[in-house]
């Protein structure tokens, strides 16, 4: 009976390799207290390494995987929005024409809001200029302008502006509206109506320490936003799952040699930022791809896309 434990026990022993600071390697089925902070492999009985214990992250790395945490949770509210928006046209169009008939009707309306605004402009031009001419008669005859008459001028002049700031808002919402409409109807082109998959943010797999950042103010950033798409189709060796103007998704990696990119464009009031991050697959070969030299440098080169 003891023996029988003592071999289940001896079977189920793990055994560990790694290597100090100086380079020395170690095998033991205990880690020292003092080695516990440094990475390590798991192996089998022959010998192989079956898992890996990362080394114990710096307070900058603690810091860095909190920003790419708060990354990927952005993303998929990113996604998760697009997707419901793209379900909402779906639902709402049946061919591409149709997105141009809603258009037109609301155009019409606004253009006519916009024609009966500018007329109104005019009748309080013609009043104004009237009551500014009675005005300088009384002036010129060395009487005081009445004051209701100078109330009436002052009254068409506020009239006036706030006339001249209503059609400006309404051609705004002419301006905005068409850009979004064909926006919309370049998006419902693209968009399959008959598929049944999904496009999901990879979050699996084992995130790559090194994070890439754009920083660009409102007029740089479509700018930005295209040097960055372009980067990825150029360097990405997985093809496109998600396209949108904040995010852009490539497929998960189904090898160890795979990286998965995504773009995202983070808004604030002054200054906007687009992120590039890789993940990897959750093995040790993926630990490696997202560790090497190829992905040190995708980061490295894509700061450098808005310098001169």
């Amino acid at each position: 009976m003891c023996s029988t434990l003592f071999i289940i026990q001896a079977e189920a022993a793990k055994m560990y390799k790694w290597e100090d600071p100086k380079g020395n390697i170690y095998f033991s089925d205990k880690v020292p207290p003092k080695d516990s902070v440094l990475e390590r492999s798991e192996l089998d009985e022959k010998g192989r390494t079956i898992a890996i214990k990362d080394a114990a992250k710096t307070l900058d790395q603690i810091v860095l995987l909190k920003k790419i945490n708060h990354l990927q949770e952005t993303k998929k509210a990113i996604l998760k929005e697009r997707l419901e928006y793209n379900k909402k046209l779906i639902l709402t169009y049946q061919k591409a024409e149709d997105l141009d008939k809603v258009l037109n009707g609301k155009v019409t309306m606004l253009n006519t809001h916009i024609k009966v605004a500018e007329e109104q402009s005019q009748k309080l031009k013609i009043q104004l200029i009237n009551n500014q001419k009675q005005a300088a008669t009384f002036e010129r005859s060395g009487k005081p302008v009445p004051d209701n008459m100078l109330r009436n001028i002052e009254k068409s002049k506020k009239r006036l502006d706030n006339n001249f700031l209503e059609v400006q808002s309404l051609k705004r919402q002419v301006s905005d509206l068409t850009k979004q409409f064909k926006l919309d109807k370049e998006r419902f082109k693209k968009l399959d109506r008959h598929s049944t998959s999904q496009p999901s943010v990879y979050d699996e797999g084992r995130p790559s320490l090194n994070l890439g950042e754009l920083n660009c103010v409102q007029d740089e950033c479509a700018q930005a936003w295209e040097k960055a798409s372009l980067f990825i189709r150029q360097n990405s060796g997985s093809k496109l799952i998600f396209e949108s103007p904040k995010l852009l998704l490539t497929s998960p990696p189904t090898s160890d040699q795979d990286m998965a990119l995504s773009l995202t464009m983070l808004k604030a009031e002054n200054k906007n930022r687009v992120f590039l991050d890789i993940r990897c697959k959750n093995t040790l070969g993926g630990r490696d791809s997202c560790q090497s030299s190829v992905a040190t440098k995708l980061i490295t080169t894509f700061n450098t896309l808005m310098e001169p």
